[in-house]
């Protein structure tokens, strides 16, 4: 997975949060 800028700064707790949350796409946002 290519990863953005702000989440290859080291920070183990944002790399997590771009791969679980940011990184999945969005088929329904209405929920």
């Amino acid at each position: 997975m290519q990863r953005c800028g702000w989440a290859e700064g080291g920070d183990p707790l944002m790399l997590e949060y771009h791969d679980r949350e940011w990184g999945v796409p969005v088929h329904d946002d209405r929920l």
